[in-house]
């Protein structure tokens, strides 16, 4: 194939080269883009649009050039703001942007820090949230500190103010209008004095041109745009009216003293407890032999009634009858708790056991309760009561079944493309060795053979006329005295000399040994032979050849992949033309099912719903692109997003265990739960939940019905309630903190006396009165606790109060201030006075008058381009 190219080159010369290169070039890109497709360039007419005043979304390209002019405007602080929860989320994030650097800084060096920085910066965080939004965003957009969400928002806005700009004819934007060229100077010397300059402007303009790849003329067109769009936000925010009344009322707000109440109720509140599982009813004596059984999670036991001895044999739980059926329900109650079940048989009157469960360790199916006595019987009211409960939430998510995706996972497998390499020879075994000489090592001296056992000492000599005889076993000798001395005890000739104990000759140090052998062995250096390393050379060619075919393998799969994606591309459009009245026909047809079966591919089935992806995608071994790492978005997300029109996906997937092509089979909408698979812990847990929200919405309504009645007053016995005299916030928190400073000095004495009769216990030198004392304290501290931990609680419901009464009617009447599922809080206004009076000068209120009108104008101006949006996404829609 390079032979045939590098022919055509040398005929063709530069007619061929050029070309050739270039498609290697885009090739090569296309190659190492991670995650790219090569149906990128190629027209997708199954992209839905989103027009957006004349502009569709989807598109990728008029979405860069948007985001592109954004950035630009972002660079002046001309941006314009979004609107809604967008701008909510930006300004929150922001601040905590400024927290965190003022807290960074703290913590640095103090060297290190500007302290004219520090201190703007601080100005800027205390001042934040009383900046109007125009200033935040453009703060936000200069600092570049926003995520997608905003620059798309943002984007919104300002085609919402350009098509209202273009229904009013306003500047439009073809015409070069001199009149308003004076404005747009105006107003880029608003942004910053050095634009008014023609020359500093031109050249912010190509500086700014260079880094967004914009020409100075595209710079200039791009904030004119802004401007006029400014200019239109300028007409939205011009819609707050204030009274001088009012700013008179808000200047006076925190001068007010209240004389109210508040009753705070909770869930604990509520005296319900769960539901039982089930009762038991022991209505006479079973008789002997009879049997309970009981099936709760991974537990099954079988309590067998029994009237003698207990059989130690037995694998039942056996329960003695007694005398009485009391004494016989407190046998089986006190059975069934040792055997730990996760529920407690509390007694319920006369001979009835009530099963009550630990909620925390309910099991995942229904339990089983069942009897073979007619004297002992179960009922189960809880059943029916989770059905009824299931049918009536059966389409809530906690039950509903998810919307779930069918598809099937067509794998390349690299090792359906791996080839075995043969076993080397011995000519690329000796030419390795050869190569690599220098990276191998002598083998191991093979280990020293080991010592020969010691020889049998001769027998001793014999007495008088006795002949020898065998040899004895050898006996054990003094080791330092075998270690110095080396006995003869070689048999002498009759009436000879006695025997001589010789000192051992000397034997060597084993260290000098060592250190001779190792300096022989260094003057002689012993080479490397073959011989020597065959097998560590046979390994590593067959380690290097594997490697290879791994690799080689996994490029055959990828090509492989590839060029499937290729013909399936290729036969998509004749399929959905051919089966356009049947995806399930498109999906089993014998074109799709003969071009799956030419290729070597392995079919898996898979299907999961949204909370399903990141398990699913985990197990089939899927990698994550770096664009989806960016954007926390999971790998089965693609698959997710496959449509009848669009019914494979456009890219291959690196995998485990190769490369894999998602063709979709099918999709299930979200639908109804089923009640036999649903969870039991799930669905007990919320039906005790729905009971205990139920008796505290009837409680609520129960007790504020008495507020507001004839009595106009409150069972004291239930919830928390508050009453402030004559106090405004600042009144009050100084009377809880002074509360407060008296309860924790009580609770510092006992703290320190307790200290001291711990530390003197722990001495054993305490005596009786003072741990008898320490027991006495130990109570007072826990009393203590609970009273400010009570006190904290009237502190904060007592603020609350204070709060609400600037919206409340000062004429004593008990009205609901706010519920949710597992709190409620009822406030009553009886008066409400001036602490101090003083009289308010004009230029306060005038500028007070200033700041709520212009609050009110940016929320006016949020509430029409919210408005405006709504209704052009709507009717695309």
């Amino acid at each position: 194939m390079i032979t045939a190219i590098q022919n055509l080159i040398s005929k063709r010369g530069k007619l061929i080269f050029i070309p050739l290169l270039l498609v290697i070039v885009v090739s090569f890109v296309l190659y190492l883009s991670q995650g790219s497709s090569i149906f990128d360039f190629l027209p997708d007419g199954q992209r839905e649009k989103m027009e957006f005043y004349g502009h569709d979304l989807n598109d990728n390209d008029q979405m860069r050039s948007l985001n592109a002019q954004n950035r630009v405007a972002a660079d002046f602080g001309s941006s314009i703001g979004p609107v809604g929860e967008v701008m909510e989320k930006a300004d929150a994030n922001f601040l905590q942007y400024m927290n965190a650097e003022l807290q960074r800084a703290f913590a640095s060096n103090p060297q290190d820090v500007d302290r004219t920085q520090l201190q703007y910066l601080f100005q800027a965080i205390q001042s934040w949230p009383y900046q109007p939004n125009r200033l935040k965003v453009r703060r936000i957009a200069m600092s570049g500190l926003y995520d997608a969400e905003f620059s798309r928002a943002s984007v919104q806005s300002k085609l919402t103010l350009d098509a209202q700009a273009e229904a009013w004819d306003f500047l439009p934007l073809q015409h070069n209008i001199k009149s308003a060229n004076n404005y747009f100077t105006k107003w880029l010397i608003s942004i910053d004095p050095v634009l008014g300059i023609d020359a500093n402007r031109s050249q912010v303009f190509e500086s700014v041109g260079k880094n967004r790849n914009f020409d100075p003329r595209g710079i200039e067109s791009i904030l004119y745009s802004h401007f006029r769009a400014s200019l239109v936000e300028d007409v939205y925010t011009e819609g707050g009216f204030v009274l001088n009344e009012e700013a008179a009322i808000d200047l006076r707000i925190n001068d007010f003293a209240w004389d109210a109440e508040a009753l705070s109720l909770s869930l604990d509140d509520v005296n319900a407890s769960d539901p039982h599982l089930a009762t038991l009813s022991v209505a006479a004596l079973p008789k002997a032999g009879d049997s309970i059984e009981i099936s709760y999670g991974d537990k099954k036991r079988k309590f067998v009634f029994i009237t003698g001895l207990a059989d130690a044999n037995s694998s039942d739980v056996q329960v003695p009858l007694g005398q009485d059926v009391a004494g016989l329900a407190a046998s089986l109650a006190n059975s069934i708790e040792k055997e730990d079940f996760g529920f407690s048989a509390l007694p319920k009157g006369s001979g009835v056991l009530a099963f009550s469960p630990d909620s925390f360790r309910l099991p995942q199916t229904f339990p089983s309760f069942s009897s073979s006595s007619t004297a002992l019987v179960f009922s189960d009211e809880l059943t029916g009561s989770l059905a009824e409960f299931h049918e009536e939430r059966k389409n809530d998510v906690a039950f509903a079944e998810p919307a779930r995706t069918y598809a099937t996972a067509m794998t390349f497998r690299s090792r359906d493309f791996l080839s075995v390499p043969p076993e080397p020879d011995e000519a690329r075994l000796r030419s390795y060795f050869e190569r690599n000489k220098e990276s191998f090592d002598l083998p191991p001296p093979p280990p020293p053979p080991p010592p020969p056992p010691p020889a049998p000492p001769p027998p001793p000599a014999p007495e008088g006329n006795a002949s020898v005889g065998e040899q004895g076993p050898v006996g054990e000798g003094d080791p330092e005295a075998d270690s110095d001395l080396k006995i003869d005890l070689a048999l002498p000739e009759a009436d000879s000399a006695p025997l001589i104990l010789q000192e051992a000759p000397e034997t060597p140090d084993i260290d000098s040994l060592a250190l001779l052998a190792e300096s022989n062995a260094s003057a002689d250096v012993a080479e490397v032979t073959f011989e020597d390393v065959r097998e560590e050379v046979r390994q590593r060619i067959i380690e290097g050849d594997r490697i290879d075919a791994e690799r080689d393998a996994g490029d055959l799969a990828k090509d492989a992949a590839s060029k499937f994606l290729l013909q399936v591309h290729e036969l998509g459009d004749d399929l959905k033309s051919k089966y356009a009245s049947s995806y399930e026909q498109l999906r089993q047809s014998p074109e799709l099912e003969s071009l799956i079966n030419e290729n070597n591919v392995a079919l898996g089935k898979i299907d999961f719903s949204e909370q399903e992806m990141e398990i699913r995608g985990g197990i089939l071994g899927l990698e994550r692109r770096e664009s989806e790492k960016r954007n926390n978005r999971a790998p089965l997300q693609e698959v997710a997003s496959l449509s009848k029109g669009s019914f494979f996906t456009r890219s291959i997937r690196k995998s485990r265990d190769g490369y894999v092509i998602f063709l979709l089979d099918k999709k299930t909408e979200k639908g109804p739960g089923s009640f036999s698979a649903v969870s039991f812990s799930l669905l007990y847990r919320e039906y005790a939940a729905q009971l205990k929200a139920d008796a505290f919405a009837e409680l609520a309504d129960r007790t504020l019905a008495a507020l507001q009645g004839d009595s106009n007053d409150s069972d004291p016995s239930i919830g928390l309630k508050v009453e402030v005299a004559g106090k405004d916030s600042r009144l009050l928190r100084g009377y809880y903190d002074g509360a407060n400073g008296r309860i924790g000095s009580q609770l510092e004495k006992l703290e320190k006396e307790r200290d001291l009769i711990a530390s003197a216990e722990r001495d054993s030198n305490a005596t009786a009165a003072q741990l008898a004392r320490k027991e006495v304290i130990d109570g007072e501290i826990d009393a203590i606790r609970s009273r400010q931990a009570e006190l904290n609680k009237e502190s904060s419901l007592g603020q609350r109060l204070v709060d609400a009464c600037q919206g409340l009617e000062p004429d004593g009447k008990w009205s609901e201030l706010e519920r949710t599922e597992d709190s409620a809080v009822f406030v009553s206004l009886k008066a409400a006075y001036f602490l101090k009076q003083g009289k308010l000068e004009a230029s306060e209120i005038e500028a007070r008058v200033e700041d709520l009108q212009f609050a009110r104008a940016e929320k006016g101006r949020d509430l029409l381009l919210r408005d405006l949006i709504s209704q052009e996404s709507a009717q695309n829609d």
